[in-house]
């Protein structure tokens, strides 16, 4: 039943961005954004939760005003997904330290780009193939909805970009590595330790974080591209590549992993403190160790 729902309300949403004028659409977004956060009391919380966390003298105007924005990216995030050709939407891209890592790539460094639920990040994995013209593989998690789920790997992969399951994706990320494929990770969610997660400090916070990502660095030699994308608008996006982080291998490898570990937290913590409306704040990024803020 859950599963038509989701098929039921995509369809819905994808007969409505066929239809309706742009400008109509975005009204119609608008709407269901403030919709949403209304009709939701307890994704509520959360968001406003995490908010108050990372930024305490946060008025409840503000709250407000990051929350609804930030159910838009969400639903820009569907929008972007729905469309069969997202060439209108590459084209008014703009690109902010690209040449760093063009230049990496030129010269034959292998590199492994890590992200965060941020803008319309459903968008990023097109920007970087089209861009970089590099063979692109990224990890998630598999939908709760399995015909959601259909939809959304045959439209990734008619754009070139292999999916890697969440579920044992190490081996896929090695196989990736092993075809000459560049990786692409989502780090910005909550990980129990029994899962593998590592603590970090998270704007401000003590909180976990995958360590696939540096255990990979640290193993194959490649360097880290923290890579964002993010709208005032929606319609002009820019895509902003922070400083490459490269492996110490003068270090000892705990220590050297850990510091890859903290790098990929402040880089993310930094897009967060940049362009607080972004991130998705739905997540309960904190609760292994600050769960307390969540009741």
């Amino acid at each position: 039943m859950r599963d038509r729902f989701y098929l039921l309300s995509y369809k819905f949403f994808s007969f409505l961005n066929r239809t309706l004028p742009e400008s109509w659409m975005d009204r119609f977004i608008l709407f269901f954004a403030r919709f949403a956060l209304v009709a939701s009391p307890s994704r509520r919380r959360v968001i406003y939760a995490n908010l108050k966390h990372c930024f305490p003298d946060i008025t409840p105007k503000e709250q407000k005003t990051i929350a609804v924005h930030s159910y838009q990216n969400l639903l820009y995030n569907i929008q972007s997904f729905l469309l069969p050709d997202k060439s209108k939407l590459l084209e008014n891209i703009r690109y902010e330290g690209d040449q760093a890592v063009q230049k990496l790539l030129d010269e034959g460094q292998k590199v492994i780009f890590f992200t965060a639920h941020f803008g319309v990040w459903e968008l990023l994995p097109y920007t970087i193939i089209q861009h970089f013209k590099i063979n692109f593989a990224v990890v998630g998690r598999e939908l709760n909805s399995p015909l959601m789920q259909c939809y959304l790997k045959e439209a990734r992969e008619k754009a070139g970009v292999t999916l890697i399951d969440k579920k044992g994706a190490m081996w896929g990320m090695i196989k990736a590595l092993n075809e000459e494929k560049t990786l692409g990770l989502l780090i910005d969610q909550n990980l129990s330790k029994r899962s593998g997660g590592v603590d970090v400090d998270f704007c401000g916070h003590k909180a976990t974080q995958t360590q696939a990502v540096s255990i990979l660095a640290h193993k194959y030699d490649l360097i880290l591209v923290p890579i964002f994308i993010h709208s005032n608008d929606f319609k002009q996006h820019q895509v902003t590549c922070l400083s490459p982080i490269t492996v110490d291998k003068t270090l000892p490898k705990k220590e050297s992993i850990a510091l890859l570990d903290q790098a990929q937290a402040d880089a993310v913590t930094q897009m967060i403190k940049r362009y607080p409306n972004e991130w998705f704040w739905s997540h309960k990024r904190f609760k292994y160790y600050d769960k307390q803020i969540y009741t």
